[in-house]
Formats: C-alpha cells, structure tokens, sequence
C-alpha cells in the first residue's frame, strides 16, 4: 500500500478522545494537521487510534498515538483519527 494514501483511511471523530494516558505508544508536539497525524500512526504498527489536541487543550498542541484500548469519551476539542486497524 502506499504510504502517503493511506491518510485518506481515518474516520474522524471530534470532540473526543480515546483511552487512558497508558495507551499512548508516541506523541508529535505542534502536530495538528488531521491528515498528518493520521498517517504518523499508520507509520507507527502499534498506533491504531491517534488524537489531534489544539493548542487551546491541554497538554497540545500535538498528535497523540495511541493503542486504541480503552472507552472512547468526550473531549472539547480533541479529534480521534481512528485507523483501518
């Protein structure tokens, strides 16, 4: 598969946030393109959830890569980039 189309195979969920800080396997300050931070976990094998945070919730601005274990809850401007995986 190539890699740069795989951005187009996130759903996107906003205002939400999944899992506990445990889950998160990496993080990229200052990342808050959607598209890019969902390629970042399709390039990490054990991210299958990513979250965008603004700069305006704590602790973003950031991508946020995450396991995807754990509820999924309500985030004021958080976005979930849920992967194919």
């Amino acid at each position: 598969a190539d890699e740069e189309g795989e951005a187009g195979s996130c759903t996107f969920q906003q205002d939400h946030d999944v899992g506990m800080p445990n889950t998160i396997v990496d993080s990229i300050p200052g990342l808050v393109d959607q598209g890019k931070c969902c390629a970042e976990c399709y390039a990490n094998p054990k991210c299958t959830v990513a979250i965008v945070l603004p700069a305006t919730v704590a602790p973003g601005p950031g991508c946020w890569l995450k396991s995807g274990e754990g509820a999924t809850y309500a985030k004021k401007g958080a976005v979930t980039c849920r992967t194919t995986r």
